[in-house]
């Protein structure tokens, strides 16, 4: 009976030790996929403004053209 308890007290042991290391991993890939999210967050931004950037400057170059076609015509 001492025998079966032992082995089950380090059965026991071993599988709280492995559930420990385990809800480590989970951890640190939790904030690993948290810290890639936000990352990928911030580099939509970065794309949406450089988007919205350069349309800018095709609309000046649009309108520096136009400004400058009609000064030729004149």
């Amino acid at each position: 009976m001492t025998k079966e308890r032992d082995e089950l007290v380090q059965i026991l042991a071993k599988s709280q030790e492995t559930e420990a290391t385990l809800s480590d991993a989970l951890q640190d890939m939790t904030d690993k996929a948290t810290s890639m999210k936000e990352e990928l967050t911030e580099a939509q931004q970065k794309l949406k403004d450089d988007e919205d950037a350069i349309a800018m400057l095709r609309t000046k170059v649009e309108e520096s053209r136009y400004v400058f076609l009609i000064h030729l015509s004149w």
